[in-house]
């Protein structure tokens, strides 16, 4: 259900609102924005709210769904998001350098950054700052630089590179991923009748999906046509396709 945005959850919730105004009472050593030390305060916030409707009856894109995602995935593997990915996904497939979290609070991490070259993403009123190297999502941001539904940077190249491994799998060819496997993240889910959504990717639509007829027209995304090898790429976002 996280997968496929059916589980429940609201959209968004302003969390780094509610870190800031923590913030704003506590002494120096206890402040929490824009380190991991926010997780358990929003891990906390989410476990104490409501669901927004009957889980499995309705689709609603979810960044909270995909944080609570990122959160399993770290229990499961016994490893932070970030590290997981860069040593068993991005290392072995060769774009480690190209895919990659940018830690907020990880010094040493942020001094290997400075020699690359970041696209601004806009000057935010609040941060009061240009965003260049460091993740837009507010959330994300507050909580450090990583989460399950936004702060991956990456290039073109290597969103391609990992795109192009997808469907060589899909197509037999390799066994990177299994073929099934994939199958099975590329077909829509049939829980929610008519949704558009299968696990963690979007399909077009012409009324409803963020793909419009083919491709998104948002910037955040990765569109691929399993009908012929094709595909339209941008800045990518972790876990999920849109």
């Amino acid at each position: 259900m996280l997968l496929d945005h059916t589980a429940g959850f609201p959209a968004c919730r302003p969390f780094w609102e509610e870190i800031a105004a923590h913030d704003a009472k506590a002494k120096p050593a206890d402040k929490l924005l824009g380190t991991r030390r926010a997780l358990a305060f929003v891990k906390e916030r989410i476990a104490d709210s409501s669901l927004e409707y009957e889980p499995g009856t309705r689709c609603v894109y979810s960044d909270i769904g995909f944080m609570v995602l990122g959160w399993v995935v770290e229990s499961v593997v016994g490893k932070p998001l970030d590290l997981f990915l860069e040593r068993e996904l991005y290392a072995p497939l060769g774009i480690a350098e190209e895919l990659f979290f940018v830690r907020l609070d990880d010094v040493r991490a942020r001094a290997r950054l400075e020699r690359r070259v970041f696209v601004a993403t806009e000057r935010c009123a609040w941060r009061d700052k240009l965003l260049a190297g460091e993740v837009h999502d507010p959330n994300a941001w507050a909580m450090g630089g990583v989460a399950g539904h936004a702060g991956l940077f990456g290039t073109a190249d290597a969103v391609w590179k990992l795109v192009s491994r997808l469907w060589a799998c899909h197509k037999g060819r390799e066994r990177t991923f299994l073929p099934g496997t994939v199958a099975r993240f590329w077909t829509r889910s049939k829980r929610v009748r008519n949704s558009t959504r299968t696990l963690a990717w979007d399909t077009p639509d012409a009324a409803e999906s963020m793909a419009g007829k083919r491709f998104s027209r948002m910037r955040w995304a990765i569109w691929a046509s399993r009908a012929r090898r094709s595909g339209s790429t941008s800045a990518p976002t972790p876990l999920g396709l849109c």
